[in-house]
């Protein structure tokens, strides 16, 4: 068959390639084909040294798969053998990294009833229906009976048919397997789902025989009789595109296997051993003379000398990363890529004179270690330095300055895939992979839509809320203050800052509170202070724009939330920043202490206006600490964005960047969803936040008949000191998001069961005088983005403590019967909202364990406990199955 073109975009190149093969031949030629034009993850028990590309032992039933975006998922089960689940993980993963999915399966093993149910969950998955694979030396799968009549041509010279040699095969040779594969995973307007890798005519056994007899006359045919041919050809329902050509020729692929039995291996082999052995003693002889020689010393004294000082530099670049100082590891990198280098090239002479005795073999772990430490160290200098590239840009001529940052953007392309190389080796260490992780995954996720987003295809105009977290709300905070940034080429055209009260002032007509605000705030009107009163930003976006819409203001192409943590962040890299109106000096910090002490309008208005103003202004500031402080606030969600471009905002919400209720997992009879979001209100006229502290635990039951229970407890701390008025009390609106159709079952306070009535959430009813409320607490219940949402009010008093407690079950009951299935947890943090202590178990029914259990997750007696602090939105999967 014709050899596709692997790649025409450039693009295609920027991500790594995934292979799963458990046997690993297909996978080893896959990655051999690939592995010029992308970097490959290939994941096989067959062990490979091939350059660019990255082997991890295929150990387990569940493999290790590392966390990467890719390109493509090649996923090689012949027969099936992956689970449900497993194959549901695959999915959900390719449609996170939207790439294209490959499941190639023999047709003997194929079950068209599974094919179709994965081909239903994924539009770009495509299933590759091998036939029987034969390879030019040796035997790929004994079973196969083109296989079967290699083997015995090659070892008796003999071929035994089943039957009357009438039926029909499917052979295919593993070069022309592995093309075919290719072009249906690099080809992407291929509108089929199902290919056929096999002869669309089908040879029958007689005619195979007849071909290996044609090659060798000597080989002799005969039937054999069957009771019932176990081999009958399976016939699949399902419409599919034959991949090899119509006239595929069997003759030459069969022609290109040497039907000669090797007899000669041994003479070969003591020839060699005589070889080697006279070798060995010239080459001991050889090297003793050679190393008296004062020109042989040179060479290894350079080599070591800049090898030990590039290795010192990058220990320093360490250091200077764990400390968050990015621009003097920057420099660290720089000095150990140079000292590398000129170790490489005083090694370059020692190599060339080990050659000439024959001791080259010596300097192998010399020469690897050398270009590990300057691979490692031009990956991060060159992923820092252009990084802070971008720096320049502003003051560039607008006529250059698109052309120079697509510049830069694709050495940052270009710089990511190496830095992921090198981390798939496990050459970068862990404690840098931790730092750079934020700044890398934002970067790899959103680098395509920078020109679009800093104006280079047009002026950008955002509406920026600023939120005082110290009075919580569920989208951040209250709105104090509100800012429209506009952007174009890359400059920042303008940045006004404005009060959200005198807005609010002149606003005109009535808008309808949410229920909680009018209930208990209370108030009759909405205001743009309490617009960011959902769980999900985009509609607490959209609430704020309807609040500023007017002929004066420009249309917005993006709402973007900050909270005082996201400052606390920027000033840690700018420094201190003075407002000259409050004579005062903010720090990271003094800056909520400050912030509580200047409780009044306008202090975040200014505040504001100074950072951006210094941040404007010519100095020295590190850009890459600048960008880290953005891409942390990002992942903790300091910073939300809604974006009206479809395109981008999908990628923000897919990475939990948007404060969206999203859930984008498959729902399977065989996979438990569940999901935990706990979002505050502080309705109280004060910063009762500031002195707020919480744990959350979360236990969840299996129950022997499938159904699974689960309690929620906050135990909640008031650290504000008692005063005459408890006006530092705090009065929480709180609400529990849950999955859909979620029961709850009871409440407790103080661990003390607390009656429950639904909540009156008519106005008209509960305004009215001589209103009685019921007895009991009032619990509101709502449907959100596909979630239940259960809220009610808790009152936390000034140094008190005050545990919170619920009880639910979800709906519908698991077929514990099933061999096994998934629990997946996924738990949203609340924008505003720091680190929070997080304690979570898991009880399973007996003959329930753990499957490749994370090392994050313990295991005792039947129960699963995890424990962290929750900083961003995190997913808790584990697969289940029976002992």
């Amino acid at each position: 068959m014709k050899k596709p073109a692997l790649f025409t975009d450039s693009k295609k190149t920027e991500l790594p390639i995934l292979i799963i093969d458990k046997k690993g031949t297909v996978g080893k030629e896959l990655a051999d084909k690939l592995s010029k034009e992308s970097l490959i993850i290939l994941l096989s028990d067959k062990e490979t040294k091939l350059e660019n590309v990255i082997h991890i032992p295929f150990l387990k039933k569940v493999p290790q798969i590392p966390d990467n975006t890719y390109y493509a998922q090649i996923l090689i089960d012949e027969q099936m053998e992956f689970s449900k689940d497993l194959m549901k993980a695959f999915i959900k993963k390719a449609q996170k990294d939207n790439s294209v999915l490959v499941l190639v399966i023999n047709i003997n093993f194929a079950d068209q009833e599974l094919i179709s149910t994965y081909l239903s969950l994924y539009d770009k998955l495509k299933i590759v229906i091998t036939g029987d694979i034969f390879i030019e030396n040796g035997i790929y799968e004994s079973s196969f009976l083109i296989n079967k009549f290699i083997e015995s041509a090659k070892t008796t010279r003999n071929i035994n048919i089943p039957g009357d040699g009438t039926l029909l095969s499917e052979p295919v040779f593993l070069e022309d397997a592995v093309y075919g594969i290719l072009q249906i995973a690099l080809i992407e307007n291929e509108q089929e789902k199902v290919f056929f890798l096999f002869p669309k005519f089908k040879p029958t056994l007689l005619s195979i025989a007849h071909i290996f007899q044609k090659i060798n006359p000597d080989i002799k045919i005969d039937f054999i009789n069957t009771a019932k041919n176990k081999n009958e050809n399976k016939e699949l329902k399902i419409d599919g595109k034959y991949i090899l050509d119509e006239d595929y020729n069997l003759y030459n692929a069969i022609r290109k296997i040497n039907l000669n039995t090797q007899e000669t291996e041994g003479v070969g082999y003591i020839k060699n051993q005589e070889k080697e052995g006279g070798n060995k003693i010239n080459n001991i002889f050889i090297g003793i003379i050679a190393t008296i020689f004062f020109f042989f010393l040179i060479p290894v004294f350079f080599t070591i000398l800049f090898s030990g000082i590039g290795t010192y530099f990058i220990n320093n670049f360490k250091n200077e990363i764990q400390k968050e100082n990015l621009l003097s590891a920057k420099t660290q990198a720089f000095y150990s890529k140079n000292s590398f280098l000129l170790s490489k090239l005083s090694f370059e002479v020692l190599f060339k004179e080990a050659e000439f005795i024959n001791q080259e073999e010596a300097l192998l772990e010399l020469s690897e270690n050398i270009n590990e430490g300057l691979e490692v160290s031009s990956v991060s200098y060159a992923l820092l330095e252009n990084l802070d590239k971008l720096k320049a840009i502003s003051s560039k001529n607008p006529v250059n300055k698109k052309t120079e940052f697509l510049k830069i953007t694709d050495d940052i392309k270009n710089t990511l895939v190496l830095y992921q190389k090198q981390k798939q080796s496990g050459n970068i260490p862990k404690t840098i992979e931790d730092k750079l992780n934020g700044v890398v995954n934002f970067t790899s996720s959103t680098i395509d839509f920078w020109p679009d987003l800093l104006g280079f295809n047009g002026k950008k105009t955002y509406l920026v809320l600023i939120q005082n977290n110290m009075r919580l709300r569920p989208g951040g905070g209250l709105i104090d203050s509100y800012g429209v940034l506009t952007v174009e080429n890359g400059s920042v055209l303008n940045h006004e800052v404005y009060d959200a009260t005198s807005a609010d002032e002149k606003l005109k007509g009535r808008i309808e509170p949410p229920f909680a605000i009018r209930r208990y705030a209370p108030s009759v009107n909405w205001y743009l202070k309490d617009s960011s009163f959902s769980p999900d930003f985009s509609k607490n976006a959209l609430a704020a724009t309807v609040f500023l819409n007017s002929k004066e203001r420009p249309a917005f192409d993006g709402v973007i939330g900050i909270d005082l943590y996201f400052v606390k962040n920027l000033l840690k890299a700018t420094g201190p920043v003075k407002i000259s109106s409050y004579n005062k000096e903010i720090t990271a910090e003094n800056l909520f202490e400050t912030t509580l002490a200047e409780n009044k309008n306008g202090f975040l208005e200014s505040l504001f206006k100074e950072i951006a103003a210094e941040m404007s202004a010519d100095k020295k500031l590190s850009k890459l600490n600048i960008l880290q402080s953005f891409t942390d606030s990002i992942l903790q969600k300091h910073i939300t964005f809604a974006l009206n471009k479809s395109d981008i905002q999908s990628v923000f919400a897919i990475n939990g960047w948007g404060a969206a209720l999203s859930d984008n997992r498959i729902k399977s009879d065989t996979a438990i969803n569940d999901y935990l979001g706990i979002f505050e209100a502080s309705l109280g006229e004060n910063n009762a936040n500031y002195y707020i502290s919480k744990n959350v635990s979360q236990t969840v039951s299996i129950e022997k008949d499938g159904s699974i229970k689960e309690v929620v407890k906050i135990d909640y701390k008031n650290s504000a000191k008692k005063s005459g008025g408890n006006k530092n009390m705090y009065k929480n609106y709180i609400k529990f998001v849950l999955p859909q159709g979620a029961i709850l079952e009871g409440v407790q306070i103080n661990e003390e069961k607390i009656q429950v009535a639904d909540a009156i959430t008519d106005p008209a009813v509960y305004e009215t005088k001589g209103f009685k409320p019921p007895s009991g607490l009032e619990v509101e219940k709502t449907n959100e983005s596909g979630k239940t949402v259960y809220g009610f009010l808790v009152i936390v008093d000034e140094d008190s403590v005050k545990s919170v407690k619920i009880n639910y079950s979800l709906s519908g009951k698991l077929n514990i019967i099933r061999p096994d299935f998934s629990y997946s947890l996924k738990l949203v943090k609340q924008p505003g909202v720091e680190k929070i202590p997080y304690e979570f178990s898991l009880t399973l029914p007996e003959g329930l364990t753990v499957l490749n259990m994370p090392e994050d997750v313990k295991l005792n007696n039947g129960i699963i406990n995890v424990s962290e602090e929750i900083s961003k939105d995190i997913e808790i999967l584990l697969f289940l199955t029976k002992n």
